[in-house]
């Protein structure tokens, strides 16, 4: 998601928030008569006769449709995922823009390196934008008996082919360790 459309989400949601405070608050303090002033009951009797009118349909209609467009644009807004497929990689000026990365092949070999190693079970990647940064993210599975040394060293020889893959500063690297029960602790159990 976008940094605009949480921007927008933050900012509608702070004005609902607001106007849904300050009209209760209102409800209250009128419905306990503390209002100076304030009549006993509302009347709307000047709404009584607009739904004969003949632009009443075609405005409710037009305002439905609004109302439509507006929430599948929320919809879309939300459901995007915005990732990145290649990316250009520098070379002297007759190739500039022509050389390309598949960032999903990277992270796809980066990941199918990080599981070779004895000390991880087994690796996933993929590639995706957080707040406007490029982000090649690795998955681990480990086992929680295993050497957090030697899984280190693992991601550290990961990272390092991928800097010579990849121009510094372009992508940057996340690995997340998903630690399951140790076979030790389950042996012992059985």
């Amino acid at each position: 998601m976008s940094r605009g459309v949480l921007a927008l989400d933050r900012a509608v949601l702070l004005l609902l928030g607001v106007a849904l405070i300050v009209a209760s608050a209102f409800l209250v303090v009128w419905g306990l008569g503390r209002w100076p002033g304030s009549p006993d009951e509302v009347s709307l009797t000047w709404f009584n006769g607009v739904p004969d009118h003949p632009w009443w349909p075609w405005a409710l209609g037009i305002g439905g449709v609004l109302a439509v467009l507006v929430g599948l644009r929320a919809v879309l807004a939300h459901a995007r995922r915005r990732r990145v497929r290649r990316i250009g990689l520098p070379g002297d000026d007759s190739v500039r823009g022509r050389v390309r990365a598949d960032l999903p092949a990277v992270a796809d070999a980066a990941a199918e390196q990080l599981a070779r190693s004895p000390h991880v079970e087994a690796a996933r990647g993929h590639v995706l934008v957080d707040r406007g940064t490029t982000v090649l993210e690795l998955v681990a599975r480990v086992d929680a008996a295993a050497d957090l040394a030697g899984v280190r060293a693992a991601v550290d020889r990961t990272r390092d082919d991928l800097a010579v893959v990849l121009p510094p500063g372009t992508v940057h690297l996340r690995v997340r360790l998903d630690v399951r029960r140790s076979r030790v602790e389950n042996a012992r159990v059985a």
